[in-house]
């Protein structure tokens, strides 16, 4: 089946992440997430599904993520680029995060996020980490996710994260078109700081009250010949997902897709 190719969920996968489709704070290195037969939940984080005799790895704190901050998308369809940013400004608390009527004379956008972070593990810390412990049986919902075919847990080993968007629109030109700060200030509210990014651009910067996990690396949690592994995937628009729900077709290609790491 072919997968789908919305620029919604593929605009970080050049950059080797998934995209987090509803930006979200709890989404967070270690998250797990259980599929069932197309229906998918976040599951919680590993330790709580996990009982291992070490330590969980340290993911070292939040680094400045220079390859992707301040680098622009490609030009988005009015509607793409406005839904995207919308969903950030929901999650920021914006009193309304639809801007159809003040983006009227635009016909693409293009975004950039700014002031960018990562955070993550090793995965091959992780994996000592997993090997040194066992899956919680006893837990209804773990072994229920490792039960059965069309069942799979999915693991977050690294996440993105930015707490400011930056938006160019653009008319059918491909000229930037000048957007009115109070006129958007006063649709958002105040929990959405906006500004101008230079004296010599259009584009404007909205700014939320906190860090929000934006895109993500992720691995499959296998169980191959008897052994606990760890089954790389492409990051692609089969992996995005929202807040709770991870897109079926990423589970339906051969579970060892880029290799497995035996535990």
């Amino acid at each position: 089946m072919k997968l789908c190719t919305d620029p919604r969920d593929t605009y970080l996968n050049d950059l080797g992440y998934s995209v987090l489709r509803l930006p979200r704070k709890e989404v967070v290195p270690f998250t797990v997430i259980g599929r069932d037969r197309g229906t998918n939940e976040r599951l919680g984080v590993l330790p709580s599904i996990w009982h291992s005799t070490v330590e969980l790895p340290l993911t070292g704190g939040r680094q400045p993520a220079g390859n992707i901050s301040g680098r622009q998308t490609s030009d988005f369809d009015l509607k793409v680029g406005l839904d995207i940013l919308s969903n950030a400004l929901k999650v920021f608390g914006a009193k309304s995060p639809k801007l159809d009527t003040e983006f009227k004379r635009a016909r693409t956008v293009q975004l950039e996020f700014t002031d960018v972070f990562t955070e993550g593990a090793d995965p091959l810390e992780i994996g000592k980490y997993l090997k040194a412990g066992e899956f919680d049986n006893d837990n209804p919902y773990a072994r229920y996710f490792t039960g059965g075919k069309g069942l799979d847990a999915l693991l977050i080993t690294e996440v993105l994260v930015a707490k400011s968007i930056s938006v160019n629109a653009k008319d059918d030109h491909g000229a930037s078109v000048a957007l009115e700060i109070p006129e958007i200030q006063g649709v958002v509210g105040g929990n959405v700081a906006l500004s101008k990014q230079s004296t010599n651009s259009e584009s404007i910067t909205f700014v939320g009250p906190e860090y929000l996990t934006f895109g993500f690396k992720a691995w499959k949690i296998a169980r191959v010949d008897g052994k606990w592994s760890l089954a790389s995937l492409k990051q692609n628009a089969a992996t995005a997902f929202d807040s709770v729900s991870v897109t079926t077709e990423a589970f339906k290609a051969e579970p060892m897709e880029r290799g497995l790491v035996d535990l």
